[in-house]
C-alpha cells in the first residue's frame, strides 16, 4: 500500500541552510566532494546494497531500502 506523505514546501535558502546544518553534524563540512556513501553507511547506519546487474539495467551500482529490504527473484528478504 502506497504511503501518503506531507512533504513542506523549502525555499533554496531553507535546503541550503538544512543541508550545511547536515554536513557540519556529520562532520563533513569541508569535505569536497562530499562523502555520500560514508555518511548514509558509517553515520546513518544505512545499508548500500550492491545488486547484481543494476548498472546494466539502471545506471546505477547500489541503492538503499527505507524499510531494509529488497525483492530478489520474487522473495522479500530481510537485510540483516
Amino acid at each position: 500500500m502506497p504511503v501518503s506523505l506531507k512533504v513542506p514546501y523549502l525555499s533554496y535558502q531553507q535546503i541550503a541552510r538544512v543541508a550545511a546544518e547536515s554536513l557540519e553534524k556529520f562532520g563533513c563540512k569541508d569535505n569536497l566532494p562530499i562523502p555520500v556513501e560514508h555518511i548514509i553507511d558509517n553515520i546513518l547506519k544505512i545499508n548500500i546494497i550492491p545488486f547484481p546487474n543494476l548498472f546494466t539495467g539502471f545506471e546505477i551500482n547500489a541503492f538503499t531500502s527505507s524499510d531494509l529490504r529488497i525483492e530478489r527473484e520474487g522473495l522479500i528478504s530481510k537485510i540483516p
